[in-house]
């Protein structure tokens, strides 16, 4: 068998991984395999694990409890939620749940999840899939033994390719079984499908999860598992329960006893009269001795040899109930969930409570849960959305955040009461508990004032002006809602937009009642967010290539006129409304959603709070005010998609043969525009004195 490897730049030109076992175990055997009266294999190898995925029919309590943990997660709610209350982000991302391994579902999926957790040190394997993978055949360095001597060698694999921040499409299980752990922390896992060559996955491919895992550097991660912390456990009360079965049935002897002074024909024959007197009766005949004739002339004697029973100290309820509470104790579900508490009287409810709000906080199942929340919403769902498990129908959870949000309220009352502080802050209080939806308030003023280790860190963190406004006023009546647009971000904004021609900008720039600056005039085809955004600054690299691809590729340049008017009657953050000019382009609608598409497929999120209306903003004016009398009828063409980061913008032709302009030119044209608009200005400043 070959050990395959893959190049890497973080350890050099190849790295070993283990085979049957790891280089450790050569070096210090008795501390990877220590003496042991169970059968398991040594540690760490495939045929440990194998052992170990077989113990739930070793012992049939060990059985019960792995199911019963494996249906709880299985079975547990949990809530998706996005700060910026994208339903579209939310939906996708449970859907993303709903249909695990292709459309198997979340529970077969969590089930097959859960089993390997708690029955292989290997652990659990995720595999992510991303949009337009497609496999690709390589060659990977290998190396064996022939004739005791190490050969180089290679072996044919398949990589998955895909764009790293891709769009993920879908979660599958891996086998534990089939999956090597390699060390390269770019390429960590090597996975053996049942039909075809190995795959190589790369990091951002597979979520891997080991419990306890081992802090040699020797072994990858792999750790030791419930199964594996309990073997010893399952091993002796499977013995019992052996023993107590062969008691009952007659399984086996116990016992043997040699008769003198009766040979063996009268042994059987009166044997056989037994068995068709206990038949004739309904009895049941039990061997539990092993009876031997000794023929002799002397009186009738036995004599007994004990081949196996329990000491008289052996207890098997104690051992029971000592190895119910080991499995507990390593699965961390509470002890009355393999072994329910009854016939105990009163307080058994308390207890059970009591049990189970400790059970919470210790054992592979709190654990497991902890690290599926962190990196599932830091690595799967998008940078704004979280995934955490909440038991929605527990009513006595329910209960318990109640009478918490109660008490906060309360505090909060009796500090507007004494002057501490006043309801704009108490409302501010009462968001960042999760008291109150963020939608109460108009500005979050404490956007990093905390946060818990399942949190995204979103956005700025320190006190910013909307917190000194907030101390500085406190309004009592909750705002309205505002929507995002590329001008209340403070040109920080992510945008795709299109620039009119310099003939174009010259003739609307020209038009009285035109305030807009004339660099400034564009028609966005999709807003991204705000560029602080994790998703966004992040992969600002990603999205400018994605958007050259897409203009090279999708792109064409566009004709049509500007004849038209309209105006946004939403009030702007500043008490204004947004006046625009539209465009008559026939295949801007038809480009503007190919540019969409390509986004989503990318991985990236663009704002769907509004239909598209193709516009290009001339001015904002006065909610009260008239709207401008603008009579703008000119051709209007767009050859280049811009990518706008903030204040830098960057420009991509549209299409191979799109024609280009030199940077000089477009300089000229926009200078000359910006005197057109502002000789404008001038002569309406004039008018109005």
């Amino acid at each position: 068998m070959t050990n395959g490897t893959l190049p890497s730049s973080i350890h050099g030109d190849t790295l070993p991984q283990p085979s049957s076992g790891v280089l450790l175990q050569l070096a210090v055997p008795w501390m990877l395999a220590p003496p042991s009266y169970t059968d398991l294999p040594p540690y760490w190898t495939p045929r440990r694990d194998w052992a170990l995925t077989v113990s739930v029919k070793k012992e049939s309590m060990w059985g019960a409890a792995v199911a019963k943990t494996a249906t709880k997660f299985a079975a547990h709610g949990f809530t998706i939620r996005d700060s910026q209350d994208s339903a579209r982000r939310v939906a996708a991302s449970q859907e993303l749940f709903k249909r695990a391994n292709g459309g198997e579902g979340w529970v077969p999926f969590a089930l097959k999840v859960m089993r390997d957790l708690l029955t292989t040190d290997n652990g659990v394997f995720i595999r992510i899939r991303r949009a337009n993978e497609h496999a690709e055949q390589i060659r990977v360095k290998a190396a064996a033994v022939v004739d005791g001597t190490p050969v180089q060698g290679f072996d044919e694999a398949a990589i998955s390719v895909a764009p790293s921040g891709a769009k993920i499409v879908g979660l599958y299980h891996l086998d534990s079984l089939r999956c090597i752990r390699t060390g390269n922390l770019a390429y960590p896992v090597r996975y053996m499908p049942v039909n075809g060559v190995m795959q190589i996955l790369r990091w951002d491919q597979v979520l891997m999860y080991a419990d306890q895992p081992s802090p040699r550097a020797e072994l990858f991660g792999v750790g030791e598992c419930a199964a594996d912390r309990c073997y010893q456990t399952i091993a002796k009360l499977a013995a019992m329960e052996q023993l107590v079965y062969e008691n009952l049935t007659g399984g086996g002897a116990n016992k043997l006893v040699f008769l003198q002074g009766i040979n063996d024909p009268t042994l059987q024959a009166i044997l056989q009269s037994g068995r068709a007197d206990a038949q004739a009766r309904g009895l049941v005949y039990y061997l539990g001795t092993i009876l031997g004739a000794i023929p002799g002339d002397t009186p009738v004697s036995s004599v007994e040899v004990r081949l196996k029973e329990l000491l008289t100290s052996f207890v098997p309820r104690d051992e029971r109930d000592n190895a119910y509470l080991i499995y507990a104790n390593t699965l961390g579900v509470p002890v009355q969930d393999i072994q329910p508490l009854s016939g105990q009287g009163l307080g058994t409810g308390t207890q059970t409570t009591v049990l189970d709000d400790a059970a919470k906080a210790a054992g592979t199942l709190p654990a497991f849960l902890k690290w599926w929340e962190q990196t599932v919403s830091d690595r799967v769902l998008p940078a704004t959305t979280e995934l955490k498990f909440e038991d929605e129908n527990d009513l006595r959870d329910q209960k318990l955040r109640a009478e918490v949000q109660k008490l906060r309220a309360e505090t909060r009352a009796a500090q507007i009461q004494s002057g501490e502080i006043d309801p704009a802050i108490a409302r501010q209080l009462a968001v960042d508990a999760e008291d109150l939806p963020q939608e109460l308030i108009q500005q979050d003023a404490t956007i990093g004032g905390q946060i818990s280790d399942d949190e995204k860190p979103i956005g700025p963190h320190a006190l910013n002006a909307a917190a000194l406004a907030l101390i500085a006023g406190a309004p009592t009546q909750p705002p309205k809602a505002q929507q995002a647009a590329l001008k209340s971000a403070g040109h920080t904004g992510v945008m795709i937009a299109l620039y009119p021609d310099p003939q174009a900008i010259r003739a609307i720039a020209a038009q009285p009642g035109v305030s807009e600056p004339a660099a400034d005039l564009h028609l966005t085809l999709a807003f991204l967010g705000d560029s602080s955004e994790t998703a966004l600054a992040t992969n600002q690299d990603r999205l400018t290539a994605a958007v050259r691809q897409w203009a090279i590729e999708r792109g064409q340049p566009l004709k049509g006129t500007m004849n038209g008017l309209g105006r946004f009657f939403h009030t702007e953050d500043d008490g204004t409304n947004a006046v625009y000019v539209s465009p008559d382009v026939p295949e801007l609608p038809e480009l503007r959603q190919s540019l969409v598409d390509w986004i989503e497929q990318t991985g990236f999120d663009y704002a769907q709070n509004h239909g598209f209306t193709p516009h290009i903003t001339v001015a904002y004016v006065p909610t009260d005010a008239p709207t401008p009398d603008i009579r703008v009828d000119t051709p209007i063409r767009f050859d280049r998609v811009s990518l706008v980061w903030g204040d830098r913008r960057t420009d991509f032709p549209l299409g191979a043969r799109a024609a280009t302009k030199s940077a000089d030119d477009d300089a000229a044209a926009l200078l000359e525009a910006e005197l057109a608009s502002a000789r404008t200005l001038g002569r309406e400043g004039r008018r109005h004195d």
